[in-house]
């Protein structure tokens, strides 16, 4: 039986909104520096593509190698979502 915290969740249940606070966190860190380089002119917007694709491609191979293959296909389809969300005109919207 779980213990609920002060919050009144169990501890699984904090952990598991913890590690989305912790990826809606890093997710938001991501957004602004992308835009930041690309608006600094440091990357330019095929190069950010790029490093997106490249850090996609590193989880498909790891989904491959990996007892823990179905989290890393969802990682890579979530970079994929990044790299698509700047297409537009607006780049790298993908928190909103």
């Amino acid at each position: 039986m779980k213990t609920p915290n002060k919050d009144g969740l169990g501890h699984n249940d904090h952990l598991v909104t913890l590690d989305r606070d912790v990826a809606l966190a890093g997710f938001a860190i991501l957004e602004s520096l992308l835009i930041s380089l690309e608006e600094r002119r440091v990357l330019g917007r095929e190069e950010i593509h790029g490093l997106l694709s490249d850090a996609a491609e590193t989880h498909r191979e790891q989904a491959r190698e990996s007892d823990d293959g179905p989290r890393h296909l969802r990682v890579a389809r979530l970079i994929e979502r990044i790299r698509h969300a700047g297409n537009g005109t607006k780049p790298y919207r993908f928190l909103r």
